[in-house]
């Protein structure tokens, strides 16, 4: 997502995605070519849907005028996708107005989330009405030998889940995230709703922008008394 270009010529924009090749060099290569003139075409936005976890890629953009001359480029961004948590619940019907939101945060290779973002909304006749957005610090904590640790130090594994099938298991010893939805200024209820959470490894301390995360699919439940 980026500014648009004032220019009275514009035409489009230039995508280039480049990724580490040996110790310092970045390569980098033209991934999509934005058309603002097309009908439902974003102007501003842009998916990557081709990209693998754990991989550091650098994206920058060029502006196009009417005659095909490309300005210089932008300044370069870089992004790390992390594999999503696992949200365990809520799910189907409760009759909680406060309901306590869990996920499994799946660590690999010790890129531990710092914070978190979750997100909740109600499903009203023909849209869904945010009422809950909270981001914090990560401050559940593990256990080794029965000796609490904070999760800086957790072991690594490989997963806490297995995916590979329709009903994940979970890892006996996996720590779940606890928060309990006290930030709304009124309890939840009678209705349906999703929620979902954004996981955080690395912010850019300049631009505040997310640099290494991840984030669920939604998730659904109902309230009833």
């Amino acid at each position: 997502m980026w500014h648009a270009n004032s220019e009275s010529d514009l035409a489009g924009y230039n995508i280039y995605r480049g990724q580490q090749a040996g110790e310092s060099n970045i390569e980098y290569a033209n991934i999509a070519s934005i058309d603002i003139f097309k009908d439902f075409e974003f102007d501003t936005l842009y998916f990557d849907d081709n990209t693998s976890s754990y991989v550091d890629y650098y994206y920058y953009l060029t502006a196009e005028n009417l005659f095909g001359k490309e300005s210089n480029p932008s300044d370069t961004i870089s992004y790390k996708l992390l594999k999503a948590p696992t949200p365990l619940s809520p799910t189907g019907t409760i009759a909680d107005s406060i309901p306590i939101f869990r996920w499994i945060d799946n660590v690999v290779n010790f890129e531990y989330s710092n914070e978190f973002v979750i997100r909740v909304e109600l499903s009203n006749e023909n849209y869904m009405e945010p009422i809950w957005v909270c981001r914090f610090y990560n401050q559940w904590f593990g256990y080794e030998n029965s000796i609490p640790i904070s999760f800086l130090f957790f072991p690594a594994m490989g997963t806490w889940t297995d995916n590979t099938t329709s009903e994940p298991n979970l890892h006996p010893n996996a720590p779940s995230n606890v928060i309990s939805c006290y930030g709304i200024t009124t309890v939840m209820g009678n209705g349906t709703y999703r929620w979902k959470v954004k996981a955080i490894s690395q912010v850019n301390n300049e631009t505040g922008i997310d640099e290494s995360s991840s984030e669920t699919g939604w998730s659904y439940f109902n309230i009833t008394y």
